[in-house]
């Protein structure tokens, strides 16, 4: 069924300057070039093309204000959660993204949990639930965690709105910004601390300097006291510890591990600072299976150890779902021939990162594995991409693809499990980054075509396909997928 195209509408504080604002964003954002990033433009606003956005902007008639709208401007200060502002702007009707430009380039800039701006950090935001243009400025007093801002509005219809949205919305949020003072607040004392030690926060992370006994006993005594969800911010640090206090920093960390409502990053520290003399303590912690998933890096930890019972109990938790990954990667670490076949069986796993695990695995014991079927319908230049195909992309995890390829095999006539076997085949063996395409010859309601896949590695666990083909097909298979 085909899509039915939107009404194009425009609001009315919207100008051609912000249409290409946003045109500039998605350029810098997504590397498109300008024409395909006004087509997309347009067509978010329900035209064509470029030049009927513009035109219509051009002819459309200026609403004036009415008299009762006049008036002192409405001034009024809210606190939000970082990550929050932006959003809490939109939902309250602003057209944001000039305020979202502002805070990208001071997040990049900030060098304290919270700071104060050295100019005017200031932007106009277009009202977009007005018939008229209405503009608010709004003005970053302090940024990070959490953020202040100061709103005014010249409208005095939509103003008294606007502040009765956002100061609710601001009430909602109010958890999220008592945390973030918690956390400002905390990263103060662990500055001092640091500087009562002679080093800084910068000198750590650089690693210029070690973090020194007498700083690393201090951030222990600070830790005593808080509550999990900031105690996390200690740990982190333990990784900059001199050698002689790696050990006890890691059976720190391993205490932590074990306190209630723990942070699931603490598997993490461990296994940076693992060493033979907590090899133990990480199998008491691998065998108890009320930690769950979070021991899957606390394997990666024991496996470093090279103690002679990592093996054993390493293996042992292969079939614990959450684990199962990190527990291939450190048997094949360990080079465990001896457990070969349990790792062979996860060639067929249903998650295509614990067989790419399976297969990496493998490989390092010096074993062969299944031959993949040949990748007969790679195309090597995927520009060869003829015109006129429609296309149907989505972001998926890994495991999403291949019942979205049998999917494919439902709606035309050659393309089965071969075909299927070897895309999942080609995309298990790509690296991040990595861009494959494919042209398979098929049948679609007795018309021979080409169908042709993409996959662009986003990371491991997150490609991007894309799927060319006749617009026929890609409507029925746009109906066949639905939403994801």
């Amino acid at each position: 069924m085909a899509k039915q195209k939107k009404a194009a509408v425009i609001p009315a504080s919207l100008d051609l300057a912000d249409m290409e604002a946003l045109v500039r964003w998605q350029v810098e954002t997504f590397c498109q070039s300008k024409t395909d990033a006004q087509k997309d433009v347009a067509g978010d606003y329900g035209f064509g093309n470029w030049k009927g956005l513009v035109a219509h902007l051009e002819e459309r008639p200026m609403v004036k204000p009415p008299p009762e709208a006049q008036g002192k401007p409405l001034v009024f200060e809210l606190s939000f959660s970082r990550h929050e502002a932006f959003q809490a702007l939109r939902k309250a009707g602003l057209h944001a993204d000039s305020f979202r430009n502002l805070t990208q380039a001071m997040l990049l800039a900030a060098r304290q949990p919270v700071e104060v701006p050295t100019g005017t950090a200031e932007v106009v935001c277009p009202y977009l639930r007005s018939e008229y243009p209405v503009r608010v400025k709004v003005r970053v007093l302090r940024y990070g965690l959490p953020t202040d801002l100061r709103i005014e509005v010249a409208d005095r219809l939509h103003g008294p709105r606007l502040q009765e949205e956002l100061t609710a919305l601001a009430v909602a949020n109010a958890p999220g910004i008592e945390a973030e003072r918690e956390h400002t607040a905390l990263w103060g004392r662990i500055k001092e601390t640091l500087a009562q030690a002679g080093v800084t926060y910068e000198e750590l992370r650089s690693q210029k300097v070690a973090l020194p006994r007498k700083g690393f006993e201090a951030l222990i005594a600070l830790a005593d006291g808080l509550p999990s969800k900031l105690r996390s911010n200690l740990h982190s640090l333990c990784r900059w510890v001199g050698k002689e206090d790696r050990e006890r920093a890691a059976r720190w960390l391993i205490a932590e591990f074990e306190r209630p409502e723990a942070d699931n990053q603490l598997g993490v520290w461990i296994w940076e600072l693992a060493m033979p003399g907590v090899a133990g303590d990480l199998i008491r912690l691998i065998e108890d299976r009320r930690y769950g998933e979070d021991r899957g890096c606390l394997c990666l930890a024991l496996a470093k150890t090279r103690d002679k019972r990592a093996a054993r109990v390493i293996a042992a938790a292969l079939p614990e779902k959450g684990v199962t990954r990190w527990a291939i990667e450190a048997l094949g670490m360990l080079k465990a021939k001896e457990h070969a076949a349990a790792v062979r069986a996860f060639l067929q796993d249903g998650n295509a990162d614990v067989r790419r695990e399976a297969k990496k695995t493998l490989k390092k014991m010096g074993l062969p594995v299944e031959k993949p079927p040949a990748p007969a319908h790679l195309v090597k230049n995927r520009r060869t991409l003829p015109k006129g195909l429609a296309e149907w992309s989505a972001n998926l995890d890994a495991e999403q693809v291949e019942p979205i390829l049998e999917k494919l095999g439902g709606c035309v006539e050659g393309f089965g499990n071969a075909e299927k076997a070897e895309v999942i085949a080609v995309m298990d063996d790509m690296a991040p980054d990595q861009t494959r395409a494919f042209q398979f010859p098929v049948r679609h309601q007795g018309k021979a075509g080409d169908v042709w896949i993409v996959i662009f590695m986003d990371d491991a666990e997150s490609p991007d396909l894309a799927v060319h083909a006749d617009p026929a097909l890609i409507a029925e298979w746009e109906s066949t997928v639905g939403d994801l």
